[in-house]
C-alpha cells in the first residue's frame, strides 16, 4: 500500500481501533509491522462508509472550577474533529457558572452564546430535567461523555446506577453502552464513600479524571495550567489537540 493512501486513511480515522477503544493518531500513520493488518482493515472500513465526526456529551455539575467547562467547550468547539456537542447543566452547575464567571445572567437557554466563543452551531444544549432527550437513549449515537466538573453526588448516583435526572442517566448510557465516560472530579479530601464510588466506577468501564493540573511544562498563567489539562481529556477521547504538550524525558546530570 502507497505512503499516499495510507497518511489519508490515517487521517481520516476518527479514532477507534478494532477492540472499541480510541486510536491515536501516531498509531496508524505508517504501515510498520504485518501484524497491524487488522488494524489496517478497520481503518479501511472507516474510511469507505464510517462516520468520522465525534459526537459527545459535555455535562455541568455543581462542583467549584467554572473554569474547566468554559475552556472545555471552547476548545471542544474549536477541535475540527468534533461534529456536535451536547451539554447538560444542572441547576446547580448553572448557578456555579454564574457566581465563579461573573455571568449573572446565565441561563440555559443562553449557555451556548454566553460560554461559548466561536463554533455555536456544534453545541446543543439539553434540560438535564428531560429525561426522555436524545441521550437518554444507548440506541443514540454519541462517542463519549464527560462529566465536568464532577460533584461527588453525582459520582455516587452515577455509580451506584441511579438515573434521576438526564445527566445520571446519559452516563448510566454511556457505561452500558461500552462507551467511554470521563468524570472530572474536583473535591478534596476524599472520605471512603467518594473512594468507593470511584472504585465501583472504574470497574464499570469509567475513567476518574481529577481536576489536577501538571506543572512540569511549566505554566505561565492559570488558563495555561487548565488548557494543559483539557487537552489531557481530550487526548483520552482520542482527539488530537495542536497545542498539548508531549513530555520528551529530561536528562540526568
Amino acid at each position: 500500500m502507497g505512503a499516499d493512501l495510507w497518511a489519508a486513511m490515517a487521517t481520516r480515522l476518527k479514532f477507534r481501533s478494532p477492540s472499541g477503544g480510541r486510536l491515536p493518531h501516531s498509531d496508524v500513520q505508517t504501515p510498520g509491522d504485518p501484524k497491524d493488518h487488522e488494524k489496517l482493515l478497520f481503518v479501511w472500513a472507516s474510511l469507505i462508509g464510517g462516520n468520522s465526526r465525534v459526537e459527545m456529551t459535555v455535562a455541568i455539575t455543581g462542583g467549584s472550577g467554572a473554569v474547566y467547562p468554559y475552556r472545555f467547550l471552547n476548545h471542544l468547539a474549536a477541535e475540527p474533529a468534533v461534529s456536535r456537542i451536547y451539554v447538560v447543566a444542572s441547576s446547580s452547575g448553572i448557578r456555579v457558572l454564574n457566581e465563579e464567571l461573573e455571568l449573572r445572567s446565565l441561563t440555559l437557554n443562553n449557555l451556548a452564546e454566553k460560554i461559548v466563543e466561536s463554533g455555536r452551531e456544534k453545541i446543543e444544549v439539553l434540560n438535564n430535567n428531560d429525561i426522555g432527550a436524545k441521550i437518554a437513549s444507548g440506541s443514540f449515537p454519541v462517542d463519549a461523555m464527560v462529566v465536568i466538573p464532577c460533584t461527588m453526588g453525582t459520582l455516587g448516583a452515577i455509580a451506584n446506577g441511579v438515573s434521576r435526572d438526564l445527566i445520571q442517566r446519559a452516563a448510566d448510557v454511556t457505561l452500558k453502552e461500552r462507551r467511554k465516560l470521563l468524570l472530572v472530579i474536583r473535591d478534596t479530601p476524599f472520605n471512603l464513600i467518594h473512594i468507593e464510588n470511584m472504585r465501583l466506577v472504574t470497574l464499570a468501564g469509567g475513567v476518574i479524571f481529577p481536576a489536577v493540573p501538571s506543572f512540569y511544562h511549566r505554566p505561565a498563567s492559570i488558563n495555561d495550567a487548565i488548557d494543559q489539562f483539557l487537552y489531557r481529556i481530550m487526548l483520552q477521547l482520542g482527539l488530537q489537540p495542536s497545542k498539548a504538550y508531549r513530555w520528551q524525558g529530561s536528562k540526568v546530570e
